[in-house]
This record gives structure tokens, C-alpha cells and sequence, in this order.
């Protein structure tokens, strides 16, 4: 029987010798592969969770930084370690904290889209009075930006608002900006890039263009200069002197330089002296006049009977004040005679040719008190 199972292929599955896998030694094996699975998918875990508290222990302290340089007003750094912090831990709170920070930025634009992704991922989880407060922001934020609608006519063109990307042509929709002057590039690399400033206020829309491609008129000047031909090196070229151009004629007559200027200050100083002097003169005159008639009044008064002494003495103190007034306004008045006499003879000298080749002394002029008057010497 043995042999005839053998030739029918019945043959026993294990040669002699060797062990025989019975169904509990299967039931084995499958439950220890089973504990290595587990054993791996709680390694991953704990491996998992680990990297996870780790990642939000991370955006914790970030976030703390972020809070520090706010109150510092380094916005720009409180902005970069508040977006760390969010990709360690996204949380829609953080995206709140990147709103503020943008508006103290005065970035109104990209405070706009913050708190517009904040109302996104927090939906359901946020309370309405804060939903209300932030849509009130919205609104006001809304006057303080505009929208530029930017056109190009060459596709998958780079568009930069501010050296910031916005976007490739063509875009689709409106690009919001700040309020002010914006610098909008467009780039691409078969063209040249182009640049242009946009003036845009509050609340307004404008759109604006910058083509890549060159004019037809320049292409058609690029294609003539490149067949236009070109001389044989043989052949001489003969120079060609071309003649000075001969500069226009001004209409605006020249003005000569501050030392060609005739000097007029001179005399002009020379007849303010000159009023001068006649004002004095005519005060001294008059005033001298006045004590003279108050003097020969006071002599007739004087002796006379029934004389009120102290009204007397009241008018000769009164008549020597005026007196004393013009001889003042004498003595000032030969000072100011002797300075206009100066200043006229300055500048007869300064219009002679022979005065003015000659060295000049400086004038020297002086008053002195006499009996009965002053008197004045000079010398010029």
C-alpha cells in the first residue's frame, strides 16, 4: 500500500524524521506575529505622541516670544515666531494673534485675510459675540484697503505686490492692497522683468496693465539693425569730422557775477544820511528858537512886582530842558553832517578810475565842546 500511495502522489508531506505542524503550533505562530504587530504599532505611537508633545511644546514657547516681542513693538519678529508656532500646533487661536499682529503692521490686507481664515477654521467653535466683534473689523478694515486688478500678456508671469508673490498671470480675481503707493512686478524668464508704481486710495478699484512683450515698432528696429550690412574690413572708412554745435542763444539776458555789480548801497545811504542831517538841523533850529523866546521872556518877567517865584523857576527849568535839547540835537547834527559829508565823497571816489587806484585812508572824524557851542574837525 505504501508503494501504490507513493506512485499516486500520496505520499506523506513531511519526509520521516521531521516535525509535523499541528494546528495548535499555527495558532502560535499567528498570536506571536500578532503581539510583534502590536509591539511595532504601539512603538509608532508612543514615537508619534512623542513627537507631538514635543511640536506643541515648541509652538508654546514660540508663541510666549511672540508675546514679548509684540510688547516690544517688533512686530515683524512677533509675526514670524507667531507663523512658526501655528505650522508646529495649527490652531485657529494662533491665526487670531497673526490678525493683530498684522493690523499694528498696519498691514490692513493681510489682516483682512488672517481674520478671514480665522472665522474659516474657528467656524462652530467660536462664540457669536467674538464672530460679531471680528466681522465689525472686517468692515472697518475694508476703507483702509483697495483692490488692483493687474493684467499682463504673457502667461504663468510671476505678479509681486511689494516684493511680495500674489500670484502667476493670469489672475483670476482682484488682488487686495494696502491703501497708498504699491509697486507692482511682473517677471518671467523669456522676458525682461517690468515694474510700475499704483497710486490707490481706500476703498477703490483700479486696474492695471504691464505687458512683457515688446512693441511691433521695436521688434521691426531689432530685425533692421541686425540685416543692415556691414562695411568690408578692406575697404577705409574715411572719418567724418562733424562741426561743433554752436550754443543757442539764451533770451534770458546773462546777470554779471555779486563782484560785477555797480555798487549802489553807497549812495543810497549817502541821501538817508543827508535826511538825516536836514531832520536834525531843522529839530536844533527849531527848538533853539524856542529857548531864545522863552529866555527874552523870562528876562521881561524877571523884577517885575507881585512875581510868582516858583512859576518863574517852573519856566526857567522848562527853558533850559529845551535848550539843552538842541544843543543836543546840534551836536547831533554836526555828527550826522560830517558822516553824510563822508559817505557822498566815498562814493564820488569809488566812480573815479584815478580815486579808485589810489589806497584809500580811512576817515577820521571827531567833536569836541567849546564855550557857547561844539565844535566839529575831520578828516577825509
Amino acid at each position: 500500500m505504501g508503494g501504490a500511495d507513493a506512485q499516486l502522489g500520496w505520499a506523506p508531506a513531511h519526509p520521516e524524521g521531521a516535525p509535523r505542524r499541528t494546528p495548535a503550533t499555527h495558532a502560535r505562530l499567528i498570536r506571536r506575529l500578532c503581539q510583534l504587530a502590536f509591539a511595532v504599532f504601539a512603538l509608532a505611537a508612543l514615537d508619534g505622541s512623542a513627537v507631538r508633545a514635543d511640536a506643541a511644546s515648541e509652538a508654546r514657547v514660540r508663541y510666549e516670544r511672540a508675546l514679548k516681542f509684540y510688547d516690544d513693538g517688533v512686530y515683524d519678529a512677533a509675526l514670524v515666531e507667531l507663523t512658526r508656532a501655528y505650522e508646529l500646533h495649527p490652531s485657529y487661536r494662533l491665526i487670531y494673534n497673526i490678525a493683530q499682529t498684522r493690523v499694528a503692521m498696519r498691514d490692513y490686507a493681510g489682516a483682512i485675510e488672517a481674520f478671514s481664515r480665522y472665522l474659516r477654521e474657528g467656524a462652530g467653535q467660536l462664540s457669536s459675540e467674538r464672530v460679531t466683534s471680528v466681522r465689525a473689523q472686517l468692515s472697518e478694515l475694508q476703507q483702509r484697503v483697495g483692490r488692483l486688478t493687474i493684467e499682463t500678456d504673457v502667461p504663468d508671469a510671476e505678479v509681486s505686490v511689494d516684493d511680495v508673490v500674489v500670484g502667476s498671470s493670469p489672475l483670476t480675481a482682484a488682488v487686495v492692497v494696502n491703501a497708498g503707493v504699491r509697486r507692482v512686478t511682473v517677471r518671467h524668464p523669456d522676458y525682461p522683468a517690468r515694474s510700475q508704481r499704483a497710486s490707490i486710495a481706500g476703498g477703490e478699484q483700479q486696474r492695471l496693465s504691464l505687458p512683457l512683450r515688446p512693441n511691433v515698432r521695436d521688434d521691426a528696429a531689432q530685425a533692421q539693425a541686425a540685416v543692415k550690412p556691414a562695411l568690408p574690413a578692406s575697404e577705409p572708412v574715411a572719418p567724418v569730422s562733424v562741426p561743433a554745435p554752436t550754443p543757442p542763444r539764451s533770451p534770458i539776458p546773462i546777470v554779471p557775477r555779486p563782484s560785477e555789480l555797480p555798487n549802489e548801497t553807497d549812495r543810497t545811504f549817502a541821501w538817508i544820511a543827508t535826511g538825516v542831517t536836514s531832520a536834525l538841523a531843522a529839530g536844533a533850529i527849531v527848538l533853539g528858537v524856542m529857548a531864545l523866546n522863552q529866555n527874552s521872556a523870562l528876562k521881561e518877567l524877571r523884577g517885575q512886582p507881585g512875581q510868582d517865584v516858583a512859576a518863574f523857576n517852573d519856566d526857567r527849568a522848562q527853558m533850559n530842558r529845551v535848550a539843552a535839547i538842541a544843543d543836543g540835537l546840534a551836536v547831533a547834527t554836526l555828527v550826522a553832517a560830517g558822516a553824510t559829508t563822508w559817505l557822498w565823497l566815498r562814493d564820488g571816489g569809488s566812480r573815479s578810475d584815478t580815486a579808485a587806484a589810489q589806497p584809500r585812508t580811512a576817515p577820521r572824524l571827531g567833536v569836541s565842546l567849546a564855550a557857547g557851542g561844539a565844535r566839529l574837525a575831520g578828516e577825509f
